[in-house]
């Protein structure tokens, strides 16, 4: 999982799902909270519309489930979207014992 003060998504889904996220992506500012090595919380908010998110990453069973809530509308209405996937593993980062990045 790759932790920085930016939390970077694409939308992957865009040939199969239509609406206002079709093909679009995002680096927003993300707060990480570890409970292990292998469970995150991440939440974020979008910078362009009325959207904030909280995921639970769960690395060893390769899956992610949250919510995102909002309003995306000029109606002032607000939404409740439960989201999740699988996760894919595409690469790895392994520091050597004891080494800190910077």
């Amino acid at each position: 999982m790759s932790i920085s003060p930016l939390f970077r998504w694409p939308n992957l889904l865009n040939h199969y799902i239509n609406g206002i996220r079709k093909g679009d992506g995002g680096c927003d500012q993300a707060s990480y909270y570890k409970f292990d090595d292998s469970t995150y919380i991440v939440t974020w908010r979008e910078l362009l519309i009325d959207l904030s998110f909280v995921f639970v990453y769960d690395l060893d069973n390769k899956t992610t489930t949250g919510k995102g809530w909002g309003n995306i509308s000029d109606t002032n209405v607000m939404i409740n979207i439960p989201a999740g996937a699988n996760i894919i593993s595409l690469n790895a980062l392994n520091y050597p014992l004891n080494y800190i990045p910077s």
